[in-house]
């Protein structure tokens, strides 16, 4: 794959860890190739999100035990994600393991369109 010129130009500062940010940036085309922002993690209570009735991953009764088994066993290390009207972008079995352990919260990050 070629790059035309005008995106050839990169500039990147350092991928972060507790608290430093990303970015990655077309400098030429003005294009933006990654992120600038940080991720926080909120909690929220399980009745405020809503699953995406259409979500093409379905999850077996096995599957959503499995996750609560490993939710209760690690503790969550994977937050579910959401838009900002707590609909769901990713997470649809986490939650359905959440309410399988009558969890009230459950930790969330949402991702907003820049």
């Amino acid at each position: 794959m070629t790059i035309p010129p005008e995106t050839a130009e990169i500039s990147h500062s350092g991928l972060g860890i507790g608290g430093e940010s990303a970015a990655i940036h077309s400098t030429k085309s003005g294009v933006k190739l990654g992120f600038d922002r940080q991720l926080a993690v909120q909690y929220r209570p399980v009745s405020t999100l809503i699953l995406y009735a259409r979500n093409a991953r379905t999850h077996s009764e096995r599957q959503v035990a499995e996750i609560a088994a490993s939710i209760r066993e690690f503790g969550w290390t994977n937050p579910i994600l959401v838009d900002g009207d707590n609909g769901f972008i990713a997470g649809h079995g986490r939650l359905l393991a959440a309410r399988k352990l009558c969890m009230t919260d459950v930790p969330v990050i949402e991702l907003l369109p820049d």
